[in-house]
């Protein structure tokens, strides 16, 4: 199967995400939108805010995004890309007039623009999709020129040197290490800081991922959407003890 394959299977029926925890998907989407809102309200001069998703899947995150934005004086426009055929036409079913979805590899399309487009750029594990780090760097360097001065990046990313911290407490658990999803490869911080500026982090999950990877494994084998992962959402985050986590980047 090839890697095209694979995504296209993720987006078979009426799933908004290829992420098979639920919880994890809406905690991650509202750390995101929270993030999305601050920045733009730090922008009280334009009028215009324009948006890119990379890796857009379904559009699931680009309509919270146009939800959670309606009460705001300002006119955004969203550009989602994907190159799985089956999340465009899942996106395409739901977008509204402010929303465009294209069916491309990321640095394709980015290099079919101009510079200096886009205010925010967001992702959603999408960045790791890029089996090479060479890919990888190049497609930062392309978002960085695609963005305005002063605009801002959004990236919802595993990092490596976390995962590895992470496996240290599966391990001093008794539990077996978690492997990468084999169709990614998980980025390392340095990669971000090459390249933009004012680099921040948001261990958004940690608290959460602490309970449902190695407390609730502990006790028995695993299975996804349980209710612990229902109160493992609901309890205070807290620490930095999770390999997904929000970076936010500016291009200054």
């Amino acid at each position: 199967m090839t890697l095209k394959d694979t995504w296209n299977n993720q987006y078979n029926g009426d799933r908004v995400s290829a992420l098979k925890d639920d919880n994890l998907f809406r905690m991650e989407v509202e750390a995101i939108v929270e993030t999305c809102k601050q920045l733009i309200n730090e922008c009280p001069e334009k009028t215009i805010i324009n948006i890119l998703e990379l890796g857009s899947g379904s559009g699931e995150l680009i309509r919270q995004l146009e939800k959670n934005f309606i009460s705001l004086e300002i006119e955004i426009k969203f550009v989602g890309v994907d190159f799985s055929e089956n999340a465009v036409s899942l996106a395409r079913e739901s977008s509204s007039k402010n929303q465009q979805f294209f069916c491309s590899d990321f640095l394709s399309y980015l290099q079919s623009i101009g510079p200096c487009l886009f205010d925010l750029v967001v992702t959603q594990r999408s960045i790791m999709a890029l089996m090479a780090r060479e890919e990888q760097e190049g497609l930062l360097n392309e978002i960085y020129r695609i963005l305005v001065p002063d605009g801002f990046g959004v990236f919802s990313e595993c990092f490596q040197a976390d995962l590895e911290v992470f496996n240290e407490m599966r391990t001093m658990s008794g539990l077996p290490a978690i492997d990468k999803v084999w169709h990614s490869r998980y980025l390392d911080e340095e990669m971000l800081s090459n390249v933009f500026d004012g680099v921040s982090y948001n261990h958004f999950c940690a608290t959460y991922m602490l309970i449902t990877r190695i407390i609730y494994p502990f006790f028995q084998d695993p299975v996804h959407n349980q209710k612990i992962h229902d109160l493992a959402s609901l309890l205070p985050n807290s620490g930095s003890t999770s390999f997904l986590k929000l970076a936010t980047v500016r291009k200054n």
